[in-house]
């Protein structure tokens, strides 16, 4: 459900690696990664801003949530159930303006493997690298909360940070518009 960010998952059996239609897939979660995106910025450019998923197919893969365009803050949400990971703030309280998930290998010493981490752009022109790996190792090992996005707490803390204002298309379709 590209088009608003929802996203569905289900449980599915699999038989000798194929995916069995027999007992049949079950649905496991629904939720929204809810994004208010600027409507007069980039023209409707996502680049550096895409939500993912990000990972590999056959392991745990991330959805990144930016929830308000001019943000310093960023939530790393599990794709299977929308739980929350972890929360990313800029060191410098700069807004992030793009951000990316970047696997790399590990080297070829035993016991080395894959890392994966979270490169944030930000406003000022800095780059900052985020260790996802660590976090998931952390957020497998607690028992992660049932939080998902931002609380209706945090979201208001969000918005309080946005300048919100009615704007209306060439088609006199009003919008909300963030900056």
């Amino acid at each position: 459900c590209a088009d608003n960010n929802h996203v569905r998952t289900w449980t599915v059996t699999r038989f000798r690696g194929m995916i069995s239609t027999q007992p049949g897939s079950t649905p496991l979660t629904s939720f929204k990664i809810l994004s208010l995106d600027d409507v007069d910025g980039h023209g409707g450019c996502s680049a550096g801003t895409e939500i993912g998923p990000y990972g590999e197919r056959d392991d745990q893969q991330v959805f990144i949530q930016r929830v308000v365009p001019d943000t310093d803050k960023l939530y790393v949400r599990l794709s299977s159930n929308g739980k929350r990971v972890c929360e990313v703030r800029s060191v410098d309280g700069t807004s992030i303006t793009a951000f990316m998930v970047h696997e790399c290998e590990g080297s070829s010493r035993i016991g080395s493997r894959p890392r994966r981490y979270l490169f944030s752009g930000h406003s000022n022109g800095s780059i900052q690298m985020w260790d996802l790996t660590t976090a998931m190792e952390i957020a497998g090992k607690v028992d992660i909360r049932a939080l998902g996005g931002p609380t209706e707490e945090e979201l208001l803390e969000l918005l309080d940070q946005c300048d919100l204002a009615l704007t209306r298309t060439p088609d006199s379709t009003p919008r909300a518009s963030t900056c």
